[in-house]
């Protein structure tokens, strides 16, 4: 008897497949890793546990860039469904790409779903792009050149930061919030485009809403608990749709590279899909926004020509080619 993959044993082999897709250079780094999973050529951070907020879980590690002035700024948002840190934000691990160019890198903590639904993760991350933006001069950034790679729900968080309207408030007496939250580059691997359940049972198939990134994200259980709460109450279907970066992007937005491990099967309900990347590079096609998709192994889908690094560079110089699919 034949057994097919498990939703979850599908997403564990489309992850590791992106991990060698994703900028193009993850293969060359393993040479030197250490048993741990750390590379042996990391630098330690250059300043640990930064409160970017006031609340607990606001928090960030920093690595100073090379040149010790004006640095281009990586900002790393983690995944984990909004409701853990998938992996290490203490060790510079695929962003060790983006440090050996000159980039000064930060990877955020944020607070989690479901005690901390919707919006609480995604401002976090917007807060920490604000905090780092405002703190420029003392980090030794340029404030103007800052680019976003997010995995998964983090990817999702990054997309929403580049498709919406900048949340700077100028009139605030808080200088931090005064700061814009718009990046000049975003890469996304595996990023859920949308969180609207309708529109995710339809893309790739009903299984995906059994992750629990749907509902946690909401603060809800379940997905039954979701469409219950959809019927009852406008606000939350208000509340996913705008948290949806899909329904965000417009011209405005800044180049955007999206990576995904595969196109499963239609209606497999892989959480990671690649199906969330093509109708997103759909949407961005339709209202002009510069956007370049990749799936790999998906001739379709081509990596980007030098990988995110050069793609990230390449936004940051204002230079329109090739940004595009």
């Amino acid at each position: 008897m034949t057994h097919q993959p498990t939703h979850s044993f599908r997403s564990l082999i489309l992850a590791i497949a992106l991990l060698g897709l994703l900028a193009g250079t993850v293969a060359a780094q393993s040479a030197t890793q250490t048993g741990n999973g750390t590379s042996q050529s990391d630098p330690p951070p250059t300043k640990r546990d930064i409160a970017y907020g006031t609340e607990p879980g606001q928090t960030l590690n920093f690595w100073a860039g090379k040149s010790g002035d004006k640095a281009p700024l990586l900002v790393y948002i983690p995944g984990g469904a909004w409701q853990r840190i998938d992996g290490r934000i203490d060790t510079l691990g695929r962003c060790k790409q983006f440090w050996d160019r000159g980039f000064a890198v930060a990877m955020v903590q944020y607070r989690l779903a479901p005690k901390n639904p919707l919006p609480v993760p995604v401002l976090d991350a917007a807060l920490a792009v604000q905090f780092l933006r405002h703190h420029a001069k003392d980090l030794g950034l340029d404030p103007n050149r800052v680019a976003l790679l997010g995995m998964s729900a983090g990817g999702c968080s990054a997309l929403w930061l580049a498709t919406h309207d900048d949340i700077a408030d100028p009139t605030s007496d808080n200088p931090i919030l005064r700061e814009s939250s718009k990046p000049q580059a975003v890469v996304a691997g595996m990023a859920q485009t949308t969180i609207v359940p309708a529109e995710v049972e339809h893309w790739v198939g009903v299984n995906a809403l059994r992750h629990g990134m749907v509902a946690g994200a909401g603060g809800y259980s379940s997905v039954d608990q979701v469409k219950v709460a959809f019927e009852k109450d406008p606000a939350v279907a208000i509340l996913y749709r705008k948290f949806s970066p899909i329904h965000q992007v417009s011209a405005d937005a800044p180049p955007i590279l999206l990576e995904y491990g595969g196109l499963a099967p239609a209606g497999a309900g892989d959480i990671h899909d690649g199906a969330f990347g093509i109708r997103f590079l759909e949407a961005a096609k339709r209202v002009g926004a510069r956007c370049h998709l990749s799936i790999y192994k998906n001739e379709s889908y081509p990596p980007y020509p030098g990988g995110a690094v050069t793609f990230v560079t390449n936004a940051m110089k204002g230079n329109p080619s090739h940004l595009s699919h």
